[in-house]
């Protein structure tokens, strides 16, 4: 339970302007074949599926190709809850600050 976050209530406006953003960044980013081609985040047409599909089909090309294939995977969603907030914002605002 000391994982899961409450979901911030964002205002009605600002879930709006999101929406916006991401409609107009997403259409130029289709528009110019300006993504990446790997990225499955965000895509229409694209999910974790796809994402892990990939993978799949590159680790049984490796087997096939008698070559060695390594999948590591990393949990890290719950590392920034373990950092103290003050101790991190000391850090960041010691690095930006001008010598």
């Amino acid at each position: 339970m000391n994982n899961y976050r409450i979901v911030p209530n964002l205002s009605f406006v600002s879930k709006l302007v999101e929406r916006v953003i991401y409609s107009q960044l997403s259409a130029y980013l289709t528009a110019n074949d300006l993504w990446p081609s790997l990225q499955s985040g965000f895509r229409q047409f694209h999910s974790t599926e796809t994402a892990l599909l990939k993978i799949l089909s590159d680790i049984y090309k490796a087997i096939d190709d008698r070559n060695i294939a390594l999948l590591a995977l990393l949990d890290v969603s719950a590392a920034f809850d373990t950092v103290g907030h003050s101790i991190l914002f000391r850090t960041i605002v010691t690095v930006i600050r001008p010598l």
